[in-house]
């Protein structure tokens, strides 16, 4: 007998199934259960990701960059870092900053 899809007020999200993608629900953090239970399934921790991309987005463009300066293109070399550099920073705000809740916690009665 499978468990229904909420216990009290805690997401369920059947990561045993057979199918390989764990059912969407219509329920509001269903998603965020799904992006959990998917997580766990990389076996890459978060941190050592956002590691490997900053290590990346700052080695791959830099040496890029510099092989094309010795080619005598220092101009698309320079492209080559600045849209390099770039994407590393918007993919590390897009995955890690941009969810972070940043706002007043509680339920405002703090001074």
């Amino acid at each position: 007998m499978r468990p229904p899809l909420w216990y009290a007020d805690r997401p369920y999200v059947d990561v045993a199934s057979p199918s390989p993608i764990p059912v969407l629900s219509a329920v509001p953090c269903a998603n965020r259960v799904i992006q959990e239970a998917g997580r766990r399934t990389t076996g890459m921790d978060s941190r050592l990701l956002l590691v490997l991309v900053i290590a990346a987005g700052i080695l791959l463009p830099g040496v890029a960059n510099y092989y094309l300066a010795e080619a005598n293109l220092y101009t698309l070399g320079k492209l080559v870092w600045v849209t390099g550099y770039g994407t590393m920073v918007f993919v590390v705000w897009y995955g890690w900053i941009r969810p972070l809740d940043l706002g007043a916690g509680g339920d405002g009665t703090e001074p």
